[in-house]
């Protein structure tokens, strides 16, 4: 008697091929490439530009490599792959880097990024105000009552 075969559905044949795809795609030699890119200071967007593969490529890699039941260096893998992004590895965000990702999420349209970057604009542009003279503030700035008697005490009388 024969047997009939399983019916699959196409979501699990797809894992099962995408996997498959990881396997053939993210090899030792580019996992390691990945991880000194990281480690090195890139982003994640510029590390898989680097080694040629994609997030969803990562994603699954890094998943397979946190089961127990992964290959000793797939795992190792994962392991340094999260500390780096925990910010355990030796690669650290700089302030700038932290700026380009606000920048990036303001412009997906996070509003927490956006009032985050306009308070950062107002500090600057309050602090480049603060070294001009009071005098030139007054001359070719706004000028308001309370601006206009700080650099009237700043001056002294006359």
């Amino acid at each position: 008697m024969e047997k009939t075969p399983t019916p699959v559905s196409r979501e699990s044949a797809r894992v099962d091929n995408h996997e498959a795809s990881v396997t053939r795609k993210f090899t030792p030699e580019r996992r390691e490439r990945l991880l000194g890119a990281l480690e090195g200071g890139r982003n994640i967007e510029q590390a898989l530009a680097i080694v040629g593969i994609s997030r969803a490529t990562l994603t699954t890699g890094a998943a397979r490599g946190r089961r127990p039941d992964a290959d000793a260096d797939v795992q190792e893998f994962a392991r340094r792959f999260d500390a780096i992004r925990e910010g355990h590895g030796e690669a650290r965000l700089s302030e700038d880097d932290v700026w380009r990702l606000l920048e990036k999420q303001a412009r997906g349209g996070s509003v927490t990024a956006q009032r985050e970057l306009l308070r950062r604009f107002r500090e600057e542009r309050e602090a480049r105000e603060l070294q001009r003279d009071p005098l030139e503030r007054l001359m070719n700035g706004p000028l308001n009552w309370q601006e206009a008697a700080r650099a009237l005490e700043e001056e002294g009388p006359a």
